[in-house]
């Protein structure tokens, strides 16, 4: 009979960019462009990831270290300028 309801959040968080989307099996080296710690709290937030070559994926939590009842949405691809 539990109730979901939103929790605080304020920790670090893997922010990646790939050239491939990561999936279960593990990318190699070539395809993380970025893969960094980004500190992360409730609400709206906009992250910046500088790279030397155009990201084709990025993701916030990529791995799915953190329970996420909708992880599938943690990655996106890049859209075109």
């Amino acid at each position: 009979k539990g109730v979901e309801q939103d929790a605080e959040f304020d920790n670090w968080v893997d922010v990646g960019a790939f050239t491939k989307r990561p999936d279960y099996d593990a990318l190699a080296p070539e395809n993380v462009l970025s893969m960094t710690l980004k500190s992360m709290k409730s609400g709206q937030q906009t992250v910046s990831i500088v790279t030397d070559e155009r990201p084709l994926y990025v993701g916030v939590d990529p791995y799915s270290k953190f329970v996420d009842r909708k992880g599938d949405d943690n990655i996106t691809e890049v859209a075109e300028n």
